[in-house]
C-alpha cells in the first residue's frame, strides 16, 4: 500500500463520522477519526473487515503529535517496538480501531439524551483516570 494518502472511513460509517463531527462542534475529519480510533482502542473494539470509502483524513494533515497517538496505539496493541517500522500495519490498525470506535459512538448517538453532554462527561472521567495531578 505504498503511497497511501488518507486513512479511510468505512463506507458504512461516513455519515456517522459527519454526524459525530457536527454534534461535537464542527470537528474536522482528522479530529473525528482520532476520537473514533481512541474510543475503539479504549474499548478493545477493532473492526477487521472494513469496506473502505476513499473518504477520511488526509495523512498530510496529521501533525507529529497526531501520528504519535497512532503509533502509541500500534505499540500498545502489538507490544513490539519493531512493529513501529511497518507504517501500513499502523494505518490499517488505526482504521480498524476507528471503525470499532465509530460503531460504538453511533450506538451512543442513537440513544435519547444529549450525546455531546454525555460524551463530554465520559471524556472527563477518562481524563481523570489517566491524569495524575499532584496535590
Amino acid at each position: 500500500m505504498a503511497g497511501r494518502t488518507i486513512l479511510q472511513f468505512s463506507k458504512d460509517s461516513v455519515d456517522t463520522y459527519k454526524q459525530l463531527g457536527e454534534s461535537l462542534g464542527g470537528l474536522t475529519n482528522l479530529e473525528v477519526f482520532l476520537i473514533a480510533m481512541a474510543w475503539g482502542f479504549r474499548n478493545g473494539i477493532r473492526a477487521e473487515k472494513v469496506v473502505k470509502s476513499n473518504t477520511g483524513p488526509r495523512l498530510e494533515y496529521f501533525k507529529d503529535s497526531d501520528m504519535a497517538i497512532v503509533a502509541a496505539v500500534q505499540l500498545a496493541t502489538t507490544d513490539d517496538p519493531d512493529s513501529l517500522l511497518d507504517l501500513d500495519a499502523r494505518y490499517d490498525m488505526a482504521e480498524q480501531f476507528a471503525e470499532g470506535g465509530i460503531r460504538l459512538l453511533k450506538s451512543e448517538m442513537e440513544k435519547q439524551g444529549d450525546f455531546a453532554r454525555m460524551f463530554s462527561a465520559e471524556i472527563k472521567t477518562v481524563a481523570d483516570e489517566i491524569l495524575i495531578v499532584p496535590l
